[in-house]
Parts: C-alpha cells; sequence; structure tokens
C-alpha cells in the first residue's frame, strides 16, 4: 500500500472515530416539564425546561447545560437533583 493511500486511510478512519465519539446516539425528554437530554460517548447537553408558580401566573424556566465525560455518565436523575438543589 502506498504512502498516500495510508494517509487517506488514516484520515478517514480518524474521522470516523471522532463521529462515533461526538455524534449524539439518544435523546430522551424528561417528565420534569419537557427537558430535553441528548447523549453520547463524550457528553451530554441536557435542556432543562420546566414550570414553576408566581403570583399572577406560571413562569416557564429555560437552560441549557453541557455535561462533559465523566460527569455525562451520570444519570438523568443524579443530574436533575443536582441542577435543582444548586438553584
Amino acid at each position: 500500500m502506498s504512502k498516500k493511500k495510508k494517509k487517506v486511510l488514516s484520515i478517514v478512519i480518524g474521522v470516523i472515530f471522532l463521529l462515533i465519539l461526538f455524534f449524539p446516539y439518544k435523546h430522551e425528554i424528561l417528565e420534569d416539564g419537557n427537558s430535553d437530554v441528548y447523549s453520547s460517548l463524550t457528553y451530554k447537553i441536557v435542556n432543562w425546561c420546566h414550570e414553576t408558580d408566581i403570583q399572577y401566573g406560571k413562569e416557564v424556566y429555560f437552560e441549557t447545560k453541557v455535561y462533559f465525560f465523566p460527569n455525562n455518565r451520570k444519570s438523568n436523575e443524579k443530574l436533575k437533583q443536582e441542577h435543582y438543589s444548586n438553584k
């Protein structure tokens, strides 16, 4: 195999490897007010969304947080507890 073919093959394998690491393979909707969770092997993106009662109606709360490895391996329930305990 020539040097050029080896170089192209190694680049293709590297790109495939990076896609596997960073492509979100799982999408979940939590029961706390339609929060979305996108998971990959190296990160987890959570779009927190919940409603709180205020004096004259409801207020909707939105926040997006990114959890990188190793925090992305925590359960959604654990992340939810940590997120709301910091508020």
